[in-house]
């Protein structure tokens, strides 16, 4: 399973991939289970324990599937001068000195850990952190660059400016420029670096950050291969695929060329306005037994709570439920200009409709 295989071998079926990684999600910490095979009869006639067939996971293992370093636009842009090797180390355990010059250290080391880069305008805070000659010989990259560099005031500004462009009006402003290069392969092979089997699982992904009109459907995608594998593809970017079925797509054919494995995880759903789990497709059409079981496929897990709010129900769809009121966020979707209504509710959240 997740934590005992091989780089080459951690996804053996997408069932087993379910199991191992569990829909529960606390926060960007996701709780993990290893598989258990059921023990044989007593001379193959009588058992021998009420457990013999019990074939359901019943290890826990802690673990992070959301993790964004330096080389994201949104954590690099923002003050995070952390790297993979950071994120890996303070991961099994070690202690580190955080952005802000404070020594941190997890009471218990985690499990396993994806790296999870933004596939949008991936090389962009680097650029910015090294003047890359290629961004300032463009316009806008010049103006953002000096912009971004003009003080705290600028610094927001530019930054504003990249989500409102690169997100929510759906454009790529870095285009052309070439910021990427060589950056994937890098990722990947420093992930498995510090892949252990037995020990420790480290895992290479994406983040696919489609956010039409500023609605949240962003999707993390973990797969389970080392670089082998991972170093034929490249992230897809939501430019390329504005579509969560072109994303689905992407995945199978990333398998069927490489007999990889890979699913995506929807997340803050509560932050889409109510398209995360509508009962139409993106384009608006009903849903079919063909869409409904590719879903099922590729997204078997859901993360069900983030820093920008719980999404695992409602006070307005759980009336009787105590704690359905838990770090609820659910004043609008992320461009901040669109209201939530309460017929949006009910589809953003999972299993609640």
């Amino acid at each position: 399973m997740v934590c005992k295989l091989s780089p080459g071998e951690r996804l053996k079926a997408s069932f087993q991939w379910t199991l191992a990684m569990a829909a529960i999600c606390f926060g960007t910490q996701s709780v993990a289970f290893e598989g258990v095979v059921s023990p044989d009869t007593v001379d193959g006639t009588a058992d021998y324990s009420p457990f013999v067939h019990r074939a359901y996971p019943d290890q826990v293992l802690f673990g992070d599937l959301h993790f964004h370093t330096e080389i994201s636009f949104d954590a690099g842009l923002i003050g995070t001068s952390l790297n993979m090797h950071d994120a890996f180390r303070v991961a099994r355990g070690e202690k580190i000195l955080s952005n802000t010059g404070q020594p941190i250290q997890l009471i218990r080391p985690l499990d396993f850990l994806a790296i999870t880069e933004h596939a949008e305008m991936l090389g962009l805070a680097t650029a910015m952190r090294t003047a890359d000659p290629r961004l300032l010989a463009d316009d806008w990259g010049r103006r953002t660059y000096e912009l971004f560099n003009s003080g705290q005031d600028g610094r927001m500004a530019a930054f504003a400016d990249i989500i409102d462009v690169g997100t929510v009006q759906g454009r790529d402003p870095t285009a052309g420029l070439g910021l990427d290069g060589d950056l994937w392969l890098h990722i990947v092979e420093t992930v498995d670096q510090y892949n252990d089997p037995g020990n420790f699982t480290a895992l290479s992904g994406f983040e696919w950050t489609f956010t039409p009109k500023g609605d949240n459907l962003h999707r993390v995608i973990p797969f389970g291969d080392g670089a082998d594998k991972t170093s034929r593809t490249t992230p897809l970017a939501f430019f390329d695929a504005p579509d969560p079925e072109l994303l689905w797509d992407y995945l199978a054919a990333y398998e069927a060329g490489t007999g990889g494995r890979a699913i995506a995880v929807p997340h803050n759903a509560n932050m889409s306005n109510g398209l995360m789990f509508t009962k139409n497709k993106f384009d608006g059409s009903p849903m079919d037994a063909d869409y409904a079981a590719k879903r099922i496929r590729w997204e078997p897990m859901h993360e069900m709570t983030q820093i920008k709010g719980d999404e695992e129900t409602h006070p307005a769809l759980s009336p009787d439920d105590e704690f359905a009121d838990f770090e609820s966020w659910d004043v609008g979707n992320l461009s901040g200009t669109s209201a939530k209504t309460p017929e949006m509710l009910r589809y953003n959240m999972p299993d609640l409709h």
